[in-house]
């Protein structure tokens, strides 16, 4: 990935290449505002978890607000615990914590959007706002500050890790455990190996909302997520 010299250029990284396809596509977007930090810096572990319990409140009423997603919980549901008279929602509740359970690791059950199992393919379209140039932190200049204006490659690299299931234990904050409403944990990504295109869009940041001070380190991301098939028929009744 290209550095940027400053807040407002624009570039874009292609992984794969392959098309995302209009037909059967799930596509939604989510937001964060926040400390983002680079990749590099040695609070990134809990930084990246603090992102990814962002996701997970706007990925939960994902689960339940997107048919496509609630057909295919609820075939899980049925499956695992097949009762005939069975509500719809009982059904869905069952398949999410059955889906859960299948990614469980690192003491939480795992329930990400983008699944190896179901093939899928994930273009990630990213609009960041942060601060441009020399930023003043409480009387210190920014270079006395964790980030640098310009590493926004590090920047990037900690919103995809906070976007898939940690790899490693150590990839976890060492007190990490899942707060009352956080199993299963919903993320994006199994894995980043499914991201086949990404695109961002850099621009400066004035301040974050509700805030009267900039921080080097604040930013404001919209990541706009869409995913389909890898090939044409595969889990298609779940994915429209």
């Amino acid at each position: 990935m290209g550095s940027l010299s400053d807040a407002s250029r624009e570039y874009c990284q292609i992984g794969t290449g392959d098309p995302i396809e209009a037909e059967n596509l799930v596509e939604f977007r989510l937001l964060y505002q926040g400390e983002l930090l680079s990749s590099g810096n040695h609070s990134r572990v809990e930084n990246k978890h603090a992102i990814r319990k962002s996701f997970h409140p706007q990925l939960s009423r994902l689960w339940k607000t997107n048919f496509g997603l609630r057909q295919l919980a609820a075939f899980e549901g049925n499956r695992a615990n097949p009762r005939p008279n069975a509500s719809e929602d009982d059904r869905i509740m069952a398949g999410v914590e059955a889906l859960g359970k299948q990614q469980s690791m690192h003491g939480f059950n795992w329930l990400p959007v983008a699944m190896n199992r179901i093939a899928l393919r994930c273009s990630l379209d990213i609009l960041l706002l942060r601060p441009e140039g020399d930023v003043p932190i409480y009387g210190k200049s920014a270079d006395q500050c964790v980030i640098q204006g310009a590493d926004i490659d590090g920047q990037i690299k900690t919103l995809l890790d906070a976007l898939q299931i940690p790899p490693q234990l150590q990839d976890l904050p060492n007190d990490a455990r899942p707060d009352v409403d956080e199993t299963p944990f919903f993320c994006v990504l199994h894995n980043d190996r499914l991201i086949s295109e990404i695109r961002l869009s850099a621009k400066p940041l004035l301040l974050l909302p509700n805030t009267r001070q900039v921080r080097s380190c604040d930013a404001f991301a919209l990541i706009h997520v869409k995913l389909n098939h890898v090939s044409p028929g595969t889990f298609d009744r779940y994915y429209d």
